[in-house]
């Protein structure tokens, strides 16, 4: 099947992005977000965060975007608007879910319930 020969290298993660001139440990924490500059990742190719207009953008641990770079052309393949220029694009993920755990129930008295809400399943054998 397509993507599952080893020998073809059908994916390739690279998680280091090089090293870094910006000090205070960001090779080891990641680069900080810097809203309306262009950020040097690495070999020429650069990111940009557009501030929010009006509002304050929202960035998670986690958050990735999956852009490929093309070693033949030497071009990224960012989606371009009808004037050429660079679309934004929401992060592809992490995807964040959340589920009550329980809920307390006031009572008469200053006294209180606990409602368990979990929903348990059994453990995969």
């Amino acid at each position: 099947a397509a993507g599952r020969v080893p020998s073809r290298h059908p994916l390739l993660r690279r998680w280091d992005h090089g090293g870094s001139d910006w000090g205070d440990g960001a090779a080891e924490m990641g680069l900080p977000v810097r809203e309306g500059e262009w950020l040097p990742l690495e070999d020429g190719v650069e990111i940009r965060f557009e501030p929010g207009e009006g509002r304050t953008r929202v960035y998670r641990r986690g958050d990735y975007w999956l852009i490929p770079a093309r070693v033949l052309t030497g071009d990224v393949e960012w989606p371009v608007g009808h004037r050429g220029h660079p679309l934004p694009r929401r992060p592809h993920g992490i995807r964040y879910h959340y589920a009550p755990l329980a809920y307390i129930e006031p009572r008469d008295g200053g006294d209180f319930r606990l409602v368990d809400l979990r929903v348990p399943f059994p453990p995969r054998r």
